[in-house]
């Protein structure tokens, strides 16, 4: 708009270029006729923040203009949107992307069918929609913007959850076989409760696996233990490369699901991979990428980051077994891992299954308390499938401890002069150790023997 102000020349130019005008985001309602007639014939973008306060039948032009949409965000309340989205319109030929995003209604009388989509949406003429995000609303499972063209899908139920109707699994595995080319795929609390085991088998009898070949992220988001694995088994893809996942893990069975996409793709990967295990209990959080890891815990999940990312709460007959995180990162490609860090806080780890895959591990940091079984551990000869003998981590060069205390106790010196000097026997030696990122000496020919003065030293203050 302020190109056109600046002299006649320009102005000139400006008004003649209608695709200076295409852009229909941020401007105050009365320009967007304006726009439209400056844009002549060329494909709209429009973007608007409609608000009950703001929006006026000058953004009605919008939809009047369906036919030349090539892109639609609409950030407001579900009232406001879906009143803006009721007036009639035409064919939307060249809408690429739909964006709707809803915030929490203001109507605690709303009705479930008040958070859906009208089924005429652009006279259910969508040739080429490929991207299509909803936030606090949705479709009927038989809508026309379920598209083959689409590529990307992302539905939430997180705004608005109690009143946006779900999905059951077996409608929602339906309308995935409509949509062969997805390539990112979000699925976070739009599924319904399936109920107890029996119901959702009942329900699932006769739903045959979904071929997504071409899918490469999947997110997805449920408080029912149940979904997760029966959606899982349905779903076949040989290209994933990032899993999101947020739910409950009732049963041991279920372990192995978490990340089994990724161990059909990821076997072969061999550039450097990090992996994060936080958590406290029952709480569970996995976080996996392929960079160096930030020194703090990475207590939250990081979507953006991380290709590998799992928010899970386990129950207890599930969080008290010791091989439950070597189990959950199996389907990982632990043979790629450099970098490993630990601070779950939760019952005894089994780390001699959980260290044994990762022959590349570089560093490894971890919470102080669990340092009685991690030296032990490290201290293990393992025999590989090739019938080879070795210790674990024989790549090791960084070993990090993080505690709330600030001098650990005499034991652990002991314990660790041991572990430092069977690796050595074993011609394995790190290059740094550290305690509350303050570094110990551990390479010299004396570091040993000053790491056993340290206990003994610390027995006598106590003995005082």
């Amino acid at each position: 708009m302020s190109v056109s102000h600046v002299c006649r020349r320009w102005r000139y130019t400006a008004l003649r270029s209608a695709r200076l005008w295409t852009m229909v985001t941020s401007i105050p309602s009365p320009l967007i006729p304006l726009f439209i007639q400056r844009s002549q014939a060329a494909p709209i973008h429009a973007s608007l923040h409609l608000f009950d306060n703001y929006y006026t039948s000058a953004t009605h032009q919008i939809v009047d203009s369906a036919y030349r949409l090539s892109c639609l965000c609409l950030h407001g309340s579900s009232t406001t949107i879906l009143e803006w989205l009721q007036a009639p319109s035409g064919p939307a030929p060249l809408l690429d992307i739909l964006i709707l995003f809803a915030d929490e209604g203001y109507r605690d009388f709303a009705a479930p069918s008040d958070f859906v989509l009208p089924s005429d949406l652009f006279a259910g003429y969508v040739p080429r929609l490929r991207v299509l995000r909803l936030t606090g609303l949705t479709v009927n499972a038989n809508s026309p913007l379920f598209s083959e063209m689409l590529t990307c899908l992302e539905l939430c139920g997180d705004v608005n959850e109690l009143r946006v109707p779900k999905f059951s699994l077996s409608t929602f595995i339906r309308i995935l076989r409509r949509l062969p080319n997805l390539t990112d795929l979000a699925v976070m609390n739009v599924l319904s409760d399936p109920g107890d085991a029996a119901s959702l088998a009942t329900s699932m009898s006769g739903i045959l696996p979904v071929n997504l070949d071409n899918l490469k992220k999947l997110g997805f988001k449920t408080p029912f233990a149940l979904l997760w694995k029966a959606f899982i088994i349905r779903i076949h893809t040989t290209n994933l490369t990032h899993i999101h996942l947020v739910t409950p893990v009732a049963a041991p069975t279920e372990l192995p699901l978490i990340f089994s996409p990724v161990s059909k793709t990821s076997n072969d990967i061999l550039s450097p991979f990090s992996l994060s295990i936080t958590g406290h209990g029952e709480d569970l959080t996995i976080n996996g990428m392929r960079s160096c890891l930030p020194s703090s815990p990475m207590d939250e999940l990081d979507y953006d980051s991380f290709p590998y990312a799992a928010g899970l709460t386990l129950d207890a007959a599930v969080y008290i077994l010791p091989e439950v995180l070597s189990t959950l990162c199996a389907g990982l490609p632990l043979h790629a891992v450099e970098s490993l860090q630990v601070f779950y806080y939760g019952p005894e780890i089994d780390w001699i299954a959980l260290l044994q895959p990762m022959v590349n591990i570089e560093s490894l940091h971890v919470a102080f308390p669990r340092w009685e079984r991690v030296l032990p551990a490290l201290s293990t000869v393992a025999i590989d499938e090739a019938g080879a003998v070795h210790m674990l981590c024989p790549r090791l060069q960084k070993l990090a401890f993080t505690s709330h205390i600030d001098e650990p106790p005499g034991l652990f010196f002991e314990a660790l002069a041991i572990a430092l000097q069977v690796r050595k026997a074993n011609g394995l030696e790190l290059k740094e150790l550290l305690y509350n990122r303050k570094p110990i000496p551990c390479r010299g020919p004396t570091d040993l023997v000053r790491l056993r003065q340290r206990t003994t030293s610390l027995r006598k203050r106590i003995q005082k």
